[in-house]
């Protein structure tokens, strides 16, 4: 029994068919790919909201490091002066005659 060609034709549509479909699919992402993608993003999201937390921190503990700093320099430059005012001592007077 040959094959009929009306039954070849519509075999080859198809076969046509079918590889268009699967060829339009590689180009176009599945329901699967949609979720890793988005649960990509979302791994993606929360690291920067991570990184930029952190940055907040590290900028407000080293604004407080430099306040704490700059108060030690200041009690230690105010103890200095007031250590030289103790010391301190007029120049001695000429004699009076």
């Amino acid at each position: 029994m040959r094959p009929s060609p009306l039954l070849a034709a519509l075999a080859a549509i198809i076969v046509a068919g079918a590889a268009g479909d699967a060829a339009a699919q590689a180009g176009r992402p599945d329901g699967t790919e949609i979720q890793r993608q988005q649960q990509l993003q979302r791994q993606l999201d929360q690291q920067r909201r991570e990184i930029w937390q952190r940055d907040q921190e590290r900028m407000r503990d080293d604004g407080w490091r430099q306040q704490q700093d700059w108060m030690q320099r200041r009690n230690l430059q105010q103890q200095q002066d007031m250590q030289r005012r103790q010391q301190w001592q007029p120049p001695p007077q000429p004699p009076r005659r």
